[in-house]
């Protein structure tokens, strides 16, 4: 459990089972449950309905949403978010991590677009995912069996839930950041996104071995997705390796447009957090 409290957290060292206990000890830990009076059991019941909700994905999966909530219980366990927002929200902001990419179809939102799919015509172009992911995580938060929530306020901290899952559309991307930088987006909210999307993005910093096998699994799935799509629409045929190449080559432009700027203001917001920009791999 120890390894919970270092930047370069290994997800890949851990089954789907253990990841399990893990997440409910990164909530019991931070003093959530108790501090909240939040049923032990009911708890973790609702761990394992988020877990069935997570699909077997090369990328988008249960690992992925663990790496993402071990980056927000790392900067709350030191000591970064307490004077940002109170206990509450803490607790959504690490429960917004946890969902963020549920009942991820493995399929992007220009898949969706591209093949009028139902979630596209349910939710448009605009967050077509981000706006599942947020319907599903409140749906489970909501549902009877567990309700979470129960004892608090919930209006307020669902839409903070919202909001957060919502920034982790790239498509808005530069928009939050700009806005981030300059002042427009303010309070608790403003801690959370910024947390947020350098957690989603938290691969980037975890050493060579871990960011690789991410990047791998990214371009695998994204290659199944595309090999899907001209199936579908009657077209020819793309190789792994091309495919595969094509996408490192445009790792760098990533890096250098999304995540660099993402972590520089990461730095400036919180000046006392280790440079996490400076952790940043780059395999070129």
């Amino acid at each position: 459990m120890n390894q919970l409290n270092i930047w370069q957290f290994n997800v890949f060292k851990y089954t789907c089972d253990e990841l399990e206990g893990i997440i409910y000890k990164m909530f019991e830990r931070r003093g959530f449950l108790e501090s909240l009076k939040i049923n032990k059991n009911r708890f973790k019941e609702y761990l394992k309905a988020v877990r069935a909700n997570y699909f077997d994905n090369p990328y988008h999966n249960y690992h992925h949403a663990t790496e993402v909530t071990q980056f927000i219980y790392k900067l709350d366990h030191d000591h970064f978010l307490e004077d940002k927002m109170n206990i509450e929200m803490r607790f959504c902001l690490m429960l917004a991590a946890l969902n963020h990419d549920i009942a991820h179809p493995g399929k992007s939102a220009s898949y969706q677009k591209i093949l009028l799919t139902e979630l596209y015509q349910r939710f448009g172009s605009n967050a077509t995912l981000e706006k599942y992911h947020t319907e599903v995580a409140l749906s489970l938060l909501n549902d009877p069996a567990f309700d979470i929530l129960q004892g608090l306020e919930k209006a307020p901290l669902e839409k903070f839930i919202r909001q957060i899952i919502l920034s982790t559309d790239m498509k808005q991307h530069d928009e939050i950041l700009d806005h981030l930088k300059k002042g427009k987006i303010k309070g608790p909210i403003k801690y959370g996104i910024l947390a947020m999307k350098c957690a989603d993005l938290g691969q980037l910093i975890r050493g060579k071995e871990v960011s690789e096998k991410w990047s791998m699994l990214l371009h695998k799935e994204q290659y199944l997705e595309k090999e899907d799509e001209i199936k579908k629409n009657g077209g020819g045929s793309i190789t792994e390796k091309d495919f595969f190449l094509e996408k490192i080559e445009s790792q760098e432009n990533f890096i250098k447009r999304y995540a660099y700027p993402l972590y520089v203001e990461l730095d400036h917001t919180f000046p006392k957090l280790p440079s996490l920009r400076n952790e940043i791999y780059k395999p070129f």
